[in-house]
């Protein structure tokens, strides 16, 4: 299980949107390790990943990003429920797209598939099932039901250099 936070750019809004209080919940019950994605500017896409050790970095990483309102940004919050909790299985996983270049995936949820012990499951879907669908698998509806069927109630987040998909979007706040 997972936290994501995920916000769009906004020119309306000044400041933090997430309160700390928000964040010390979210790190105190999910505090297996740390990843941000954000937009820097149009076709730049930039992220970071911590262990759990690491959490004034984290923080300090989020709350940056989150003070500038011109970025679009996702933040995961890590609860190992399969594979260690360490830095290499935060959140995001990546893979290249031929299309679009690298996608970023960030997940909350179990999903059911076969992953050693030192693997997350959720790095192992993006790479033995995400990574080898076609091209912008997500803008096709056959597709976005199949990858919806293997998630199952869990809730999956893309992110490229040029947009942000939020799969199962109602599953959860």
């Amino acid at each position: 299980m997972c936290m994501i936070a995920y916000r769009r750019a906004s020119a309306a809004k000044r400041g933090s949107n997430i309160p700390n209080e928000v964040i010390d919940t979210a790190m105190s019950r999910h505090a297996d390790g740390f990843g941000i994605a954000w937009r820097e500017e149009p076709g730049v896409l930039k992220y970071d990943k911590f262990g759990p050790k690491e959490t004034g970095e984290f923080r300090k990483l989020l709350k940056a990003v989150d003070k500038n309102q011109r970025l679009d940004y996702v933040a995961h919050f890590r609860m190992a429920t399969q594979g260690p909790p360490c830095k290499v299985l935060s959140h995001p996983y990546s893979y290249i797209d031929p299309v679009v270049g690298e996608v970023l995936v960030f997940h909350n949820g179990i999903i059911d598939i076969a992953a050693e012990k030192h693997e997350s499951d959720t790095e192992v879907f993006v790479r033995d099932v995400l990574a080898q669908l076609p091209s912008e698998w997500w803008k096709v509806q056959v597709y976005k039901d199949l990858v919806d069927m293997a998630i199952g109630w869990s809730k999956l987040v893309l992110m490229t250099a040029e947009e942000t998909v939020n799969l199962q979007a109602s599953s959860g706040k």
